[in-house]
């Protein structure tokens, strides 16, 4: 019989791409509870939960194939206004992800996904819950369709009616939940004219769809170019965006994940050309649109138009991405070994020169050995130097902790903090990583249990009720140093 087990190599790299694509959600889900409608930072959490989804299924991981698919239900619904994402929802969603990357640290080790049955569905009851929960009214959105309803009466009324439907307009903006100091509406924006083509604000697939079309309208002989594909991709994720039942949704997410399959392994061809137009077909045809998300899309779109026109910058070339590859650190620091060896076989040859230097050898002939050694030390401490290049990361990896840790700590304690990031892009040695993780959890969480005071504490002193902690990495000519700071009361040097 054929073994058809899993490549531990590949299961390796699926499990590390993972962890690596995970690790930057736990701050983006914070951005997230204070700007609940922002599209891009619901995208970039979304994305990476759904290729886990389908790279587990691939090697059979269910558990967390099933969390992941929970999770992303739930993202989905957030990104289609149909959910908000309140506390509650970040709350649970948070939880999910340390779940995941639990059960990949698990499966890593050889042991089974989840060996805690009870704390996995306690973990994945309350998400489930949110998705099935019946849609509650939102006043944004209702008073964003009543907005739309006045306008689009105020239009066809006479010039002396108009007067009445303004102030309508303004009392439901002020009621409206994202309203500021609204000024006066304009008749003329936002609101279509007697004899206008209303079904333009729903054309956003339309115009994505034939985006696509025309990209793809020749044969392709060889491979699709990487700004053409770029234009693809882009408009499949509007178009996935745009989805208003499962079924498109479906069809787009097989053409999403062709898509990546295809441009990872032999690029943009004529069989992903013939994938990808098989179902912008069907999608013309049978396709069901999101209205809500397409007004969305539209109104972001319109307001970057109305902005001023700038001098248009100078056409830079776009940079194709660089390929990487994994290398086990072991090789790597063995191969820094042998690095090493050569320096000292460097210093061996020098003793030797001088040493022929001294005798009667051919002057002419030491003078060559000795430019050949020069060489060679130059060449031998490049290799070091590139060598230790490879082994530093950015310290974001380390810093990009602090947001979830703080907002965990203040939940639980009633404070308000919020945590400024300054040198995230400085590189460390990969080594440093593990040594700082410890020191740099225990002080972040000092900084908020005993250096920031409660809000109400610091109103009565003059503070505002949010603290501040802010944390800072520089690279010195010899060494890194890391600084935190926070406007709290400081250390009560008498209880020390």
């Amino acid at each position: 019989m054929e073994d058809y087990s899993i490549d531990p190599e590949l299961l390796a790299e699926f499990i590390d791409e993972s962890d690596e694509s995970l690790a930057t959600l736990d701050s983006l889900f914070i951005k997230l509870e204070s700007d609940p409608s922002n599209l891009d930072i619901i995208n970039d959490i979304f994305r990476p939960v759904h290729s886990l989804k389908g790279n587990a299924a691939f090697f059979g991981l269910m558990k967390i194939t099933a969390l992941a698919h929970t999770m992303e239900n739930l993202l989905d619904l957030i990104r289609k206004g149909q959910r908000v994402a309140t506390s509650k929802t970040v709350g649970v969603l948070l939880p999910g992800l340390d779940m995941l990357r639990e059960m990949l640290a698990s499966f890593r080790e050889g042991l089974p996904e989840v060996e805690d049955e009870e704390k996995y569905l306690a973990l994945l009851r309350p998400i489930e819950e949110l998705v099935a929960e019946e849609d509650k009214p939102d006043t944004t959105r209702v008073s964003g369709s009543l907005m739309a309803i006045l306008e689009e009466m105020r239009a066809y009324l006479p010039e002396n009616k108009r007067p009445l439907a303004n102030e309508a307009i303004s009392f439901v903006n002020i009621l409206s939940p994202q309203s500021g100091d609204a000024s006066k509406p304009d008749e003329s924006a936002g609101s279509p004219q007697p004899g206008e083509d209303s079904s333009k604000k729903d054309m956003g697939q339309v115009e994505l769809i034939s985006a696509i079309k025309t990209v793809l309208a020749d044969d392709i002989t060889n491979t699709l170019g990487q700004d053409e594909a770029e234009i693809i991709r882009e408009s499949l994720d509007k178009l996935f965006l745009l989805a208003g039942d499962r079924k498109t949704n479906e069809i787009l997410e097989k053409a999403l994940e062709e898509y990546h399959a295809f441009m990872k392994s032999v690029g943009f061809d004529a069989i992903l050309q013939d994938l990808v137009l098989e179902k912008l077909e069907v999608l013309e045809k049978n396709g069901v649109w999101s209205t809500e998300v397409a007004s969305k899309l539209n109104e972001k779109e319109g307001a970057n138009k109305s902005e001023p026109k700038q001098e248009a910058p100078k056409q830079v070339a776009k940079k194709t991405p660089e390929k990487t590859m994994r290398v086990s650190e072991p090789s790597i620091d063995s191969f820094l070994a042998y690095v090493g060896e050569l320096l000292v076989v460097g210093e061996m040859f020098n003793y030797l020169q001088r040493r022929l230097a001294s005798t009667l050898v051919d002057r002419s002939l030491t003078q060559a050995f000795k430019q050949i050694i020069e060489t060679f030390s130059t060449l031998s401490d490049n290799l070091r130097k590139s060598i230790i290049e490879i082994r530093r990361v950015p310290v974001k990896s380390v810093l990009q902790k602090a947001p979830r840790i703080i907002h965990d700590i203040a939940s639980k304690t009633g404070k308000k903090v919020s945590v400024k990031l300054i040198g995230e892009d400085t590189m460390i040695d990969k080594s440093y990583v593990d040594l700082l993780d410890a020191p740099f959890t225990h002080i972040v969480r000092n900084a908020i249990d005993h250096g920031l005071e409660m809000p109400e504490d610091r109103i009565a002193i003059g503070k505002p009720e949010t603290g501040v902690v802010e944390i800072a990495v520089q690279e010195l000519e010899n060494e890194i140093v890391m600084s935190m700071t926070d406007d709290g009361k400081g250390l009560d040097l008498k209880a020390i």
